[in-house]
């Protein structure tokens, strides 16, 4: 919509140049609950529901020069409509940098053929979700071992999805 376009150029007018990661979240209720309040998540509640919208939203981040668009595959979520390929290569035909984002599912599914598709300023993101880093060393490892050119991240929340920040006490550490 415009509004959506309108806040993307805001964030990036704020940005000054300097580049920053555009991973529209989807979900499964099955994942996170049927608590959520749906009409605050509505945009989060499409793209979950229609792959096509993901990946034209996804698309049109080529018109924003400091956006990277993350294409986040999760268990939930691998394409059904075209190969992974297919997607990789139209969001690099329009963009100088992408980030591939994927689930321990997806990742063990899809990292070897993903990471030889991904250029040089491309992204390959390892999301370890709830998982405590210390209990994925093989995984890490053979990620380490990965050859690609893209640079390779490792995202981490070992936040459970079912506490809300207000369970937390306040500036102390959480694990």
């Amino acid at each position: 919509t415009d509004d959506d376009r309108n806040t993307l150029e805001y964030y990036q007018g704020l940005l000054n140049g300097k580049k920053a990661f555009i991973d529209y979240f989807r979900f499964s209720p099955d994942v996170y609950g049927r608590s959520l309040n749906y009409k605050a998540v509505d945009l989060s509640v499409m793209l979950s529901q229609n792959e096509k919208k993901y990946f034209e939203r996804l698309l049109e981040l080529s018109k924003f020069e400091t956006l990277v668009p993350v294409l986040s595959i999760k268990e939930k979520f691998f394409p059904k409509s075209c190969t992974t390929a297919d997607i990789i290569n139209r969001l690099q035909s329009g963009n100088a940098q992408v980030a591939i984002r994927l689930d321990e599912a997806a990742y063990a599914t899809l990292a070897s053929s993903v990471a030889p598709l991904l250029r040089q300023g491309d992204y390959l993101m390892y999301d370890l979700g709830e998982q405590k880093m210390s209990s994925k060393e093989i995984e890490l490892d053979e990620y380490n071992a990965l050859e690609t050119l893209a640079t390779k991240l490792i995202l981490n929340s070992p936040r459970r999805r079912k506490v809300n920040n207000g369970d937390y006490q306040n500036r102390q550490y959480t694990s």
